[in-house]
This record gives C-alpha cells, structure tokens and sequence, in this order.
C-alpha cells in the first residue's frame, strides 16, 4: 500500500504530493491541488495512492490555517512550500476527505479494513480532524 504507519505522511502518495508543491507559486500549486483533487473526486473508485496524496495536502491545509502554530512534524515537512489556503483550495480538499471517509468503492479504506476488522472505520475517523478544520 505504500504505507508505513498510520500519520497522514506515513506513506508514499503525501510525500510525492507536498513534493509536487515545492518550490512552485501559488498558480502552479493550486493545480497541482486540483489535480490531486480530480484524482479522488472525478473517479469512480479511488485509488490508495491518490487518497494518501489528497490526505497529506489535508494536513497541510489544516497546519496553515492553524492558529496555534499547527503541527512541527508538518512545518518540517512543508519547507520550501509556500502555498496560500485559499477557501476554495479549503473546500475543494475537505470534499476530498469527505470523498476518502466514505467506504464505497475506495481503496484506501479496503486497505485499512482489511488488516484487522473495523480499522477502516477507525483510519475514517481519524480524518475527522482536517475535515472539520478545512
């Protein structure tokens, strides 16, 4: 699955997409949000590798919009990543957690679940937190 732990960058897909945001301008890293969002919106079933990428831009868009400062494992990870949290990139991305949250046709999910009973449900809820932030 590409995943190594259960954190929001414990996996290939989010880092390939803060990666994706490096070094870009805000044009640039907004289609590249809007890309990642095409892959877990405009799909019928959504694949691991797209829903890490979108979870990973989750928990960056919730560490900018924090007023505490947000998370230091977060702020490590979004060096070189100057990107603005506009409302729509907000809306866009909590649609896709929404999206992600849901166990119908969704990969990221039927991963989770499956390696013991009802962790999908578990890995779902822990989403909760960047959805109601966004």
């Amino acid at each position: 699955m590409g995943a190594w732990g259960e954190g929001p960058f414990d996996n290939d897909g989010s880092h390939d997409a803060l990666a994706g945001l490096r070094h870009r301008d805000q044009a640039a890293a907004e289609a590249h949000i809007r890309e990642i969002c095409d892959g877990v919106l405009g799909e019928e079933y959504v694949e691991v590798y797209e829903a890490q990428a979108a979870i990973g831009i989750a928990a960056l868009l919730t560490h900018l919009v924090a007023e505490d400062g947000g998370d230091p494992e977060t702020a490590r990870l979004a060096t070189d990543i100057a990107v603005t949290p506009t409302r729509e990139l907000r809306e866009s991305i909590a649609r896709c957690v929404r999206r992600i949250q849901d166990p119908a046709d969704n990969e990221w999910f039927d991963l989770w679940d499956e390696t013991k009973d009802g962790f999908g449900e578990t890995m779902a809820r822990s989403l909760d937190r960047y959805r109601d932030a966004l």
